[in-house]
Order: structure tokens, then C-alpha cells, then sequence
């Protein structure tokens, strides 16, 4: 249902005598008259008349009002033009963080894998080298077992020479006793048989002795060879093994004080690698390199350990030589004081045949110790309270005790050394005087 018309002055509502102006509204007809009454005809139009003054105020004003627009317009163009300019910055410094922390993402990639590779260059030249020194020692094994085969061989050689040479010596000594025996029982005197006889038996006696004496010195030569090899070895597996001790305090930061023998426990169980902080940090883990470490380290101690075993057992064997050679030299020294005391001739020499230096019997000098091993007097060393055994170092402290050593390691600051039960102890290189 439609809306009722109402009159555009009076509100009133209108009917179908309501007249329709053309602004689209709706008069009543009262309010029509009195708007427009009857009878009055149009108006003409009023003339407007524009003064010079009023153009130039209204072109002023348009103008004014057109700078004004153009005003706004540069402003506002300028705001936008800043806000493009500074979008344009900020794209460009987030492109450049974004080319920076790529390429440091890439440099960070390059020196993980150029470190990579060092390590993979690193690990093919250390087992390379590892190769090498097996293969060498692999030789130098198979070469001693060869010297150790033709040494065995020129032994048995000389066995036999040695033996078939006492065998003739035996026959032409029995040959010559028989003639002896002959020459003797064709002597009418007694006393002088029994006195060849005697004579002959101090031949025999020395030239044994004399055999004993070669024997032992040809002998100690292999000894000394190896006494010299096992003290070698064990200055280098010494070194070693102090060179690896101060790597170990310095990468630590360990004190010699409170490093124990043998105590490499960050080496022997190295703590797990830390993890990366920020990405692309790299991790460092040691624990491969710890274990050749520590292999290395438990190797030089085992040289040095069988070494000084190898060393004591050769200077035995030289001290059983020189006891053997002075035991020799004794019982020359006493068949020639027999030859004096019975003043044997020449000729009952030459008829015994023993054979003496010119001027007759002489006393040999008593015998030496070993010359070629850097082993203590056999002379046992007198401390203040105990005495040093033969074989055994001593080590000299300030307050004049003495300390007896079966082997003596000096270090930085201190100096290790292994007792008389086998047991290794320390010393402050300040308390010591001296090692004999």
C-alpha cells in the first residue's frame, strides 16, 4: 500500500487536486495560491552587474584555491614518493641481509667442507703413514728373525768347528801325554816324572782357562750390541712418552704436581663432543684422535717396560761373563804362582807344552767390570742408612739421603723413579741433588 502524498509546506495531506511542480514535489492547492498568487505574470530576471575588482578577487580566489590543490597534490605525491623511496630501501635492505646471511650460510657450507676434506686428507696421510710404519717394521722384524736365523747358524758352525778342534786337541794332547808318558817312563828318576807330570796338568789348567777367557770375550760383543740397542729404545719410548705428558698438561692445563704415571684418563675417556650453539657452527669431536693418542702413549711405555727387562737380563749375562773371565784369570794367575813356587825351566815348559810371554810366568791383572754397558760399580754404594745394590741407580736428595732406583725418569718438575720392589714413585726436582 502506497504512502499518502503530503504538501511540501504544510505536510498536510493532499488529494488528487494537488499540484504537481516540476522540483518533484507536491503542493496543496492553498499553499499553490499562496506561492503563486493569480494574476501576477513572470518576473523578468534580475541583472547582475560585476565589477573589475570582484573578476580579480574571483580569478585571485581560483587561483588560489587551483596553487592550493596543486599544493596538496605535490604533498601528498611527495608522501607517497617518500613512503615508495622507503619501501624501496627497506626491500633492498632485507634483499641485502637476505644476500648477506646467504652467503654466509654459503662460506659457512665451504669451510665445513673444505675442513671436511683436510680431515679426510689429514686421516689418509696419518694412515698412510701408519701403513708405512708397519710395512717397515714388518721388515725390520722379518730382517732380525733373518740375523737371528744366521746368527743361530753361524753358532751351530762354530760349535762343530769348535768341537771337532777340541777333538783334535784332545788327540794331540793324548798323543803328547802318551809321548810324555813314554819320555817319563823312560826316566830313571822319579821325582823329575812326577814333576813333569805336575807341570803338565798347570799347562793344561792355563791353557783351559785361556780357552774360557776367549770364549767369554768373544761373547760379550753381541751382549753390548744389545745392551746398546735395548738403552736406545728406551730413550726413544722415554722421549716419547715425556714429549706425550707435556702435550697432555698443556692441552689440559695440568700441573706436573697433580699428573700421576701413566694417569691420561681425559685421553683414555674424553668427554662427548658439545653440541652446535648456533647453526652451522661446526662440531669438534677428538675422541678418534684420543685413542691413537692413547695407543701411542701405552706402546712407548710397553718399549720402554720390556727394554729395561731386555737390558737387566744382558747386563746378567755380561756380569756371568766377567765373573767367568775373572774366575779364568784366577786360576791362571794361581797355576803360574804354582810355576814360580816349583821354578819350572824352560825347557820343562816347552817339554809340558805350556806356553808362557817372554820373562816367564806372570800374575794377571785383576779382572774389570763391564766397559761397554752404563751400568753402576759392582762395588756396592754405602748410603747413611742402607746400602745400594749392584745394578741399581741412587739418587742423591739435598738432606743427604740417598734413594736407591731401579730406573730413574726425570721430568719438568718432578722425577719419577722405580723402588727396590718394582713400585714407581715420585720426587720434587727440588728436593734432588743428584742421580748416580
Amino acid at each position: 500500500m502506497d504512502q499518502p502524498q503530503t504538501c511540501a509546506k504544510c505536510m498536510a495531506p493532499i488529494g488528487n487536486d494537488a499540484v504537481f511542480l516540476k522540483n518533484g514535489t507536491y503542493l496543496c492547492p492553498a499553499c499553490y495560491q499562496r506561492a503563486y498568487p493569480a494574476g501576477e505574470g513572470k518576473k523578468a530576471p534580475k541583472r547582475f552587474d560585476v565589477s573589475v575588482e570582484g573578476i580579480i578577487a574571483i580569478i585571485a580566489v581560483t587561483g588560489v584555491c587551483f596553487l592550493g590543490y596543486k599544493v596538496y597534490n605535490h604533498f601528498v605525491d611527495s608522501k607517497a614518493e617518500e613512503r615508495r623511496i622507503a619501501l624501496e630501501r627497506e626491500q633492498r635492505e632485507e634483499q641485502q641481509r637476505a644476500d648477506e646471511l646467504a652467503a654466509a650460510d654459503a662460506r659457512s657450507r665451504k669451510a665445513e667442507i673444505e675442513r671436511k676434506a683436510a680431515d679426510e686428507r689429514l686421516k689418509a696421510e696419518r694412515e698412510a703413514k701408519e701403513k708405512g710404519i708397519k710395512l717397515s717394521m714388518a721388515a725390520r722384524d722379518q730382517q732380525i728373525e733373518l740375523g737371528k736365523i744366521e746368527r743361530e747358524r753361524k753358532y751351530l758352525e762354530e760349535q762343530k768347528r769348535v768341537t771337532e778342534r777340541e777333538a783334535k786337541e784332545k788327540a794331540e794332547r793324548d798323543a803328547l801325554a802318551a809321548k810324555e808318558a813314554a819320555a817319563i817312563a823312560a826316566e830313571t828318576n822319579k821325582a823329575k816324572r812326577e814333576r813333569m807330570i805336575e807341570i803338565s796338568k798347570i799347562g793344561q789348567t792355563i791353557v783351559e782357562a785361556q780357552k774360557v777367557i776367549a770364549a767369554a770375550e768373544a761373547g760379550k760383543p753381541e751382549l753390548q750390541r744389545k745392551s746398546a740397542g735395548f738403552k736406545s729404545v728406551m730413550n726413544i719410548a722415554n722421549e716419547t712418552r715425556q714429549s706425550m705428558l707435556r702435550q697432555y698438561q698443556q692441552e689440559f692445563n695440568v700441573t706436573p704436581a697433580g699428573l700421576k704415571r701413566d694417569d691420561i684418563s681425559k685421553w683414555r675417556n674424553p668427554p662427548p663432543p658439545k653440541k652446535a650453539v648456533t647453526q652451522g657452527q661446526a662440531v669438534v669431536d677428538h675422541r678418534d684422535e684420543y685413542a691413537k693418542l692413547v695407543q701411542r702413549y701405552d706402546a712407548a711405555v710397553r718399549d720402554y717396560d720390556s727394554s729395561e727387562k731386555g737390558l737387566a737380563a744382558v747386563t746378567d749375562e755380561l756380569k756371568k761373563l766377567d765373573a767367568t773371565i775373572a774366575e779364568a784369570r784366577g786360576r791362571i794367575d794361581d797355576s803360574n804362582r804354582t810355576l814360580m813356587d816349583m821354578k819350572a825351566t824352560p825347557e820343562e815348559l816347552a817339554r809340558s807344552g805350556v806356553t808362557l810371554p817372554p820373562g816367564g810366568p806372570k800374575i794377571a791383572p785383576p779382572a774389570v767390570g763391564p766397559i761397554a754397558t752404563e751400568t753402576p760399580p759392582e762395588k756396592p754404594v754405602e748410603s747413611n742408612t742402607f746400602t745400594i745394590k749392584p745394578g741399581m741407580k741412587a739418587i742423591v736428595l739435598k738432606n743427604g739421603k740417598i734413594v736407591p732406583a731401579q730406573s730413574v725418569m726425570s721430568l719438568e718438575d718432578e722425577v719419577r723413579y722405580k723402588d727396590e720392589d718394582g713400585k714407581w714413585q715420585t720426587l720434587k726436582k727440588a728436593d734432588v741433588d743428584k742421580i748416580q
